[in-house]
């Protein structure tokens, strides 16, 4: 089994976390902060704990409301930023 089958469940909630995290790129005001911000976030790869959280929520429920849904995907926002920023940090 590919890795890209394993994601397909959960692209479309994928698609909206990168496009999250790029609207929080786009409004910080320091063209040079804002650089480093696109340049950490701009490979998938570092997507795991996202995946994890969204892979976990679809087992226990696969058809979840649109509130709930938005909630999950500010939750993979939220815990990718956490774990980006202590990396920066140490």
């Amino acid at each position: 089994m590919e890795l890209s089958e394993i994601y397909l469940p959960i692209s479309k909630e994928l698609y909206e976390v990168e496009v999250e995290l790029n609207t929080i790129a786009n409004n910080i005001g320091d063209t040079s902060f804002r650089d480093i911000f696109r340049y950490f976030f701009s490979s998938t790869g570092k997507y795991l704990r996202p995946i994890l959280t969204l892979l976990s929520a679809k087992a226990i429920n696969n058809r979840l409301s649109k509130s709930i849904d938005q909630k999950l995907i500010q939750l993979c926002v939220g815990i990718e930023l956490i774990h980006s920023a202590s990396l920066i940090h140490d």
